[in-house]
């Protein structure tokens, strides 16, 4: 009965461990979005400024201003559901962003 006791004591230690860490762990998502988005939008500076130019002064484009802001909502409003996504590699994605990435580049280029 001692052991049943301790190993009730371990797993309830455990769990206020790992729902004291949940919060945060939503919150490094929610940052690691954000900081990649500015990172991208930082690196491709020039494309980044040329399209906020195009929404300033066309009013059939002027809606890119408040895609971002209904981005962030969105990211919010399903943070719980993000948080418990793992985390995995995927090499197939990783290749189209860099394929992407360099058809940008080749096209600035030109």
């Amino acid at each position: 009965m001692a052991d049943n006791h301790m190993a009730g004591s371990a797993e309830s230690s455990l769990g206020a461990v790992l729902a004291r860490k949940a919060p945060v762990r939503g919150l490094e998502v929610v940052l690691t979005v954000v900081l990649l988005l500015a990172w991208v939008l930082a690196l491709y500076f020039p494309t980044t400024r040329s399209m906020v130019s195009i929404w300033e002064r066309s009013e059939t484009f002027a809606h890119g201003f408040v895609v971002f802001p209904i981005f962030l909502y969105l990211l919010w409003r399903r943070r719980d559901a993000l948080a418990t996504v793992e985390r995995t590699r995927c090499v197939p994605a990783l290749l189209g962003i860099a394929g992407a990435g360099a058809v940008w580049f080749i096209g600035e280029q030109v």
